[in-house]
């Protein structure tokens, strides 16, 4: 094994692994995620909360019956880059 794939402390950590369950009538910001607008209005801070598919990094997302998702949030799962915003703050990831 290559060293950069190792643990760098030298021994393993063992976490349970994320089963997120997607629901039809997901939205896209509950998928990808969000500005907190809160936070941007409160402190000025740009912060991202992050959706279903941040909670399932590194684990599963359960998807039961794709074919019933809207066609959007399908997309939304299959592209790569994202990019979040409203007309005056953005996030790009």
């Amino acid at each position: 094994m290559p060293d950069w794939a190792g643990p760098k402390s030298g021994k393993l950590v063992k976490r349970a692994t994320p089963v997120i369950d997607l629901p039809l009538g997901a939205t896209e910001d509950r998928v990808v995620g969000a500005l907190d607008i809160e936070r941007a209005l409160t402190r000025g801070e740009k912060a991202f909360e992050p959706g279903l598919l941040a909670r399932a990094n590194r684990g599963y997302l359960y998807i039961d019956e794709v074919n019933l998702l809207e066609d959007h949030i399908v997309d939304l799962l299959m592209d790569g880059n994202r990019a979040i915003g409203t007309a005056c703050l953005s996030l790009g990831f």
